[in-house]
């Protein structure tokens, strides 16, 4: 392509005569013509850029290129009106750029409010079972309840479905024997022997851990731990069959109102078995921790969560439970640990849906006088050793006045461990009862390990209201039926020789056995006993009518297996536990035959593990059990044959999990725990979990 020629235009300053212009004012109007060409661009991107001041930096020298021109002839000038390109030559920097800031935020430290240590490993052969954050969202359960029932031996006691009077129970525990921790201190029961499970649920949980002692049952609740500098969300939503509905929703935040902060909302509701007994169960917490220091932590936490049952079937019909306390722990090494703590626990007629009664109209039945605890506790931790001592000092009326306790362990890497443990109780007007527990374990050798566990003591019975007693058999305790806070005394024994209601219970039982591991495969035995002065009711609405009865001793075994089929397909295993006891025992929540099997599938995908699945089907059932009956009846009442077969998948995509649960898919019609109080035949839900990092 050819190139136009190029007109020539003659220089001003070769002009002849007096129309040369002066050659210095030339110059002044070309520097000014300059100025300005650098200055405008400059102001409009300062003004079109906010914060532009204190963030520009000097801009890299850059020459800009011109053709040589072979005529040596300048470019014709610009209109007057217009502003000409500066010159051939680096930029000029901007003198007035602002300076560095000196002042440097302060780095963000995540700190954690710091937990009660328990080194004891979970496993089979410990009796130790524990899900953290993940298991937690992993798992079938949308209950507590339904969590304990993922532990072998243990037997989920229903006064109907959601919403319903709720316990569990191992080893026919009752009153006393099972109870519930939430960081460090204990719930107590306030409207019977064991803490209602209907008003204790899993939002804003971090970990969940069961101790499943020989004589005692133990369900340790922590709350939320930071593991990221991003507030952290959590949404569970789902519905179902009987017009189920399930919310739970978290909020966690690392760094707010000067520490941080937790809050959690959590609510199921049913219509019920038949449509005919609608229930809902309805809670909130919020927990603010604050940080002094390196060694010091602060923090309250409140919890309420309410029942509402239909009033044709329970007395009272709603009930709403509220737990306030407040602790603070001060690490005085890396390895040593003390903490004060205080908490007061009271339950209310109404919450939820329901209105509360007049004053005129309380029910005798709750317990409106507030239980509160004031304690301190101390932890050492040393390589593989530990040990931890706690005094408790309560108030209110049917529970010890104080507690003591101390628990040391350890482990030897090359040998196995081993734990120890005496907690004594102080009863006003009962004395004192002191209950002493210790287990053992093994090191794997060749793939086997043995352990031993054994519990023995005397621990007192909370109640709250005395079991009525047939006034023609044994004189009414002081204070049986009038809703005063007065325990009940120990009665003199019936025509059957047991106590109708004693104040203190006596157990000693044993477990010992052997498991072979090899991978993922596992198989393990054990060989149970116990014996008991007496067996408690749970003193629930279920039970709470009824008296102790005797315990003769019993003996029997449980197997738990881990079968891989990972040669059939990767990720599928089959998983079953039971237990097996002596024929004619007549210990009350003991049936003969207790089991639990399922074929699960888990498997997550890709280099990048963003896909996971989980796939269950399996049965759970017991034979028939006897339970506690009313004092006025001569003969026991026993629950019957109960199975119930369930179905689970659940897809993790990333963060959010999508799950369908079936329950009781036989659709088996007498699936109950206590007489006519039927559980529904069969239910299907669907729902979605989602963590949020925002």
């Amino acid at each position: 392509m050819g190139l136009a020629p190029r007109r020539l235009t003659p220089r001003p300053d070769r002009l002849p005569g007096p129309d040369r212009p002066n050659p210095r004012g030339r110059r002044a109007r070309r520097s000014c013509r300059r100025a300005a060409a650098l200055a405008l661009p400059l102001a409009l991107g300062l003004a079109a850029t906010p914060g532009a001041w204190a963030s520009a930096r000097p801009a890299p020298d850059v020459a800009l290129q011109v053709p040589a021109d072979s005529t040596d002839v300048p470019p014709d000038p610009p209109p007057a009106d217009t502003v000409a390109p500066g010159p051939a030559g680096p930029l000029i920097p901007d003198t007035l750029d602002a300076a560095p800031d000196t002042v440097e935020a302060e780095p963000f430290v995540l700190r954690n409010f710091p937990l009660r240590p328990d080194p004891v490993p979970a496993g089979w052969t410990t009796g130790v079972w524990e899900w953290d954050r993940e298991g937690l969202e992993s798992s079938r359960a949308i209950t507590l309840l339904e969590l304990l029932e993922e532990v072998p031996g243990v037997i989920p006691l229903r006064g109907g479905d959601f919403g319903q009077p709720q316990a569990a129970t191992a080893f026919a525990a009752g009153a006393g024997r099972i109870r519930i921790f939430v960081d460090g201190s204990e719930l107590p029961p306030l409207d019977g022997g064991v803490v209602d499970l209907s008003r204790t649920g899993l939002g804003g949980l971090d970990r969940v851990r069961v101790e499943r002692r020989p004589g005692e049952l133990r369900v340790h609740l922590y709350p939320h731990q930071f593991s990221d500098t991003r507030p952290y969300s959590f949404l569970e939503v789902g519905t179902g069959d009987l017009n189920t509905n399930l919310f739970r929703g978290a909020f966690a935040h690392p760094n707010a109102l000067g520490g941080t902060v937790a809050l959690t909302l959590d609510r199921i509701d049913t219509h019920g078995t038949r449509r005919e007994e609608p229930g809902a169960s309805t809670g909130v917490s919020i927990r603010h921790a604050v940080f002094r220091g390196e060694r010091l932590g602060l923090a309250w936490d409140l919890r309420r969560m309410s029942s509402r049952r239909p009033e044709e079937l329970w007395e009272p019909a709603s009930l709403e439970r509220t737990d306030l306390g407040a602790r603070a722990r001060y690490s005085w090494a890396p390895w040593l640990q003390g903490e004060l703590f205080v908490q007061r626990s009271g339950l209310s007629e109404g919450g939820g849906d329901a209105p509360s009664r007049a004053p005129a109209e309380e029910d005798p039945l709750v317990n409106t006088e507030a239980r509160t605890q004031l304690g301190v506790h101390a932890s050492a931790v040393r390589e593989n050793w530990w040990a931890d001592a706690a005094y408790t000092r309560r108030g209110g009326p049917g529970w010890a006045s104080s507690i003591q306790a101390v628990r040391i362990g350890g482990s030897l890497p090359a040998f196995g461990g081993a734990s120890a443990g005496v907690e004594r109780q102080e009863w006003e007007e009962r004395g004192a009862t002191e209950s002493r527990h210790g287990r053992l374990w093994t090191r794997p050798v060749f793939g086997i390990a043995l352990f031993g566990e054994i519990e023995d003591g005397t621990v007192g019975v909370p109640f709250w209201v005395a079991p009525p007693v047939p006034a023609d058999s044994v004189p009414a305790a002081p204070g049986a039926g009038t809703g005063r806070p007065d325990p009940p005394p120990t009665l003199p024994p019936d025509s059957t020789g047991t106590d109708v209601h004693p104040a203190v219970t006596e157990r000693r039982a044993m477990r010992g056995g052997i498991e072979f591991r090899r991978g993922s495969l596992a198989v393990g035995g054990a060989y149970l006993v116990m014996e008991a002065d007496s067996l408690h009711p749970l003193g629930l609405p279920t039970d709470r009518d009824a008296p102790a009865t005797a315990a003769p001793r019993v003996t029997g075994f449980e197997v738990s297996a881990t079968l891989p089929l990972s040669p059939l397909m990767t990720g599928l295993s089959i998983r079953g536990n039971a237990q097996f006891w002596e024929e004619g025992a007549a210990w009350r929540y003991l049936p003969q035959r207790i089991y639990h099997a399922r074929l699960a599938y888990h498997r997550i995908f890709f280099e990048r593990q963003n896909l996971e699945l989980w796939t269950d089907i399996g049965a759970r059932g017991r034979d028939p059990m006897e339970i506690p009956s009313p004092a006025d009846r001569p003969e026991p009442e026993t629950a019957p044959f109960q199975q119930h077969w369930f179905a689970r998948i659940q897809i993790r995509i990333s963060s959010v999990r999508l799950f369908i649960l079936v329950d009781n898919l036989s659709v088996r019609k007498e699936n109950q725990d206590y007489p006519d109080r039927v559980q529904p035949r069969i239910r299907s839900m669907y729902g979605i979990r989602w963590t949020l990092w925002n």
